[in-house]
This record gives C-alpha cells, structure tokens and sequence, in this order.
C-alpha cells in the first residue's frame, strides 16, 4: 500500500461495548453518554496523519462476522467491555470468524473502560497477528495504539507514528527586497518617458 491508501476495518463485539462511541471519539472527538444501538451494519470513515502520509480508516461496524456485508477487509478491531468479563467470551469465536472470512489480518482486542477499572480476565491469546490494547472511550485514553499497531502490521513498518497535520499553505504572496522596493518607488515617483515618433528620430539623426 501507498501512504494515503484507504483501510477497511471492521470493528466488531457484542452491543455496549463501546464499539460506536470509539468510531464516533475519532471522527468528532464527541463522547455521548447514552446508549444507542447501533443498526445492523454502519460505515463511518475519518483520517489520520502518520510518517507515512495520511490515512483514511474506513470503519464497519457490527455485531457479527459476515462477509458479504464489507469490502475488502485489511485489518480488525474486537471491542469488549474491560469491566465486565461475559463481554470476552465470544472473542475467540470473533478470531475464527474474522481469519476464515478475511483470511490472516491483524486483530486488534480493544478492552473498553478502562476507566471503569479491569476484570483481568484474558479470554485469548496474543500472537504475531493479535495484540491486546486497555482503553478508555470515554476519557480518550490509548484510542489511538490500535489504529497505529493495526496500520504498522499492514505496512509492515513497526516505526510507524502518528503526526501533526500540517496547515493549510496560505495564498501565495510576492516578496520584494529591499532593493526591489526602491526601484519600484523611483519608476512609480518617475515622470512618463514617451518615445520620440519616427519623423522626430528622423530629424534628429540629420542634425
């Protein structure tokens, strides 16, 4: 992949799991209290600055593996709630699914409230293509080393960052120096030179 290549991500756990909340901290920096259940399949996509360039992150959300519902997929976010360990029991069966459909991409386990505190609980086990990630949706804390881990896993870059986006450049002004600055001050203070007519260059060159 080129640097500013999109990645479809699925991002998938069973319902109040902070699977919405993370997708929308991302997009908005928002974080809404209340719970709204997802629909049986949504799409939202935002953009982060890397060393690699840009990167747009395509998120599908749901509750279940299917693969007829996304694009090509190139990498995968389990989301379970930290605090409450029944949320971890189906992330195995999350794995199988995910690999047998969409074949080895990364797997990112994301414990979710971490503010909440941690059962301790692990229901899996970390290897080359899995790695375990605590957050915290709601205070924003370590939302983005999934999304990093899961695209240097792709690129194959393990010193992959994320970096600040760089300002619009702004209109493009003519710079005059100093001396530029008096030439032009003398021509405009100047008075109006007007060229001579033929028959006057004429005369001239007689005399």
């Amino acid at each position: 992949m080129e640097p500013g290549a999109i990645l479809n991500i699925i991002i998938v756990g069973v319902h109040a799991t902070g699977k919405s909340a993370f997708v929308q901290r991302h997009l908005t920096g928002e974080f809404k209290e209340k719970y709204t259940p997802s629909q049986a399949s949504e799409m939202h996509n935002f953009k982060l600055h890397t060393t690699r360039g840009p990167l747009r992150f395509f998120f599908w959300e749901s509750q279940a593996v299917k693969e007829r519902d996304y694009l090509p997929i190139a990498a995968a976010i389990i989301m379970i709630d930290g605090s409450c360990g029944r949320s971890s029991t189906p992330v195995s069966n999350y794995q199988n699914d995910i690999w047998y459909y969409f074949g080895n991409i990364p797997i990112a386990i994301c414990s979710n409230k971490l503010d909440l505190g941690s059962t301790g609980g692990k229901a899996w086990s970390i290897s080359d293509l899995v790695e375990h990630f605590d957050i915290s949706v709601k205070s924003f804390v370590n939302c983005e080393k999934p999304l990093l881990w899961l695209a240097s896993k792709i690129f194959e870059d393990a010193q992959l960052q994320l970096v600040p986006e760089l300002a619009a450049y702004p209109p493009a002004k003519t710079l005059l120096s100093t001396q530029d600055r008096l030439l032009l001050a003398f021509y405009e203070q100047s008075q109006p030179f007007v060229l001579p007519r033929d028959d006057e260059w004429d005369a001239k060159s007689k005399n």
